[in-house]
């Protein structure tokens, strides 16, 4: 709401996942207006490990403060293989002034899963994040502030160990008609979303 903006992200990829890939990108779509129905710009920024191999930005997540876009991923290798999740923070002021020169990438971190950045419903620079600790299942939880030039991969909190809160579970199976009878693979543990 603040830069009165329509925001949209993609995923997308070159090769054969999960068997090959050969480049890894996510792309932000900026209306250039309040006017959803207008014109759009569209940046995309390529994934890769600490290497410059290509990664997958798999599961992207997405919130607006006053002055930043924050896009969460988790990262995979052909295989697949997950390496982590990882954080792109990107300022309003540099797309306003239609570059994203003033964009910061975190590398993936493999003791995060699923990093949900919560959508800032107030007018604030500040973008609130929960995930869950890849080995324990810990909630954790981090805040990005300022326009990115201080956003670095620590600062996460446990707040499972510090006041208690329960652990990400496995939910049970979704239900379908016929046979079988649950969805096994649509069951995952973690944040799905933050508000």
């Amino acid at each position: 709401p603040a830069p009165g903006r329509w925001v949209g992200v993609l995923l997308s990829w070159v090769g054969d996942f999960p068997t090959g890939l050969a480049a890894g990108y996510i792309t932000l779509a900026i209306s250039t207006s309040a006017d959803p129905t207008g014109a759009w710009d569209v940046y995309t920024f390529p994934y890769a490990d600490e290497l410059g191999a290509a990664t997958l930005p798999d599961y992207p997540g997405l919130a607006s403060s006053s002055d930043k876009i924050v896009v969460a991923v988790n990262e995979y290798q052909p295989g697949p293989t997950f390496l982590g999740s990882s954080i792109l923070v990107v300022t309003w002021s540099s797309i306003l002034a239609g570059s994203v020169a003033g964009h910061r990438q975190s590398l993936p971190d493999p003791t995060l899963w699923r990093i949900r950045p919560a959508q800032v419903l107030s007018p604030s620079p500040d973008v609130h994040l929960v995930a869950e600790a890849s080995t324990t299942g810990d909630v954790l939880y981090r805040k990005v502030t300022g326009a990115g030039s201080d956003f670095d991969a620590s600062g996460w909190v446990d707040l499972t160990s510090t006041i208690g809160v329960d652990v990400f579970g496995v939910p049970p199976a979704p239900a379908q008609p016929g046979s079988p009878s649950t969805i096994l693979e649509a069951v995952q543990d973690g944040p799905s979303d933050a508000v």
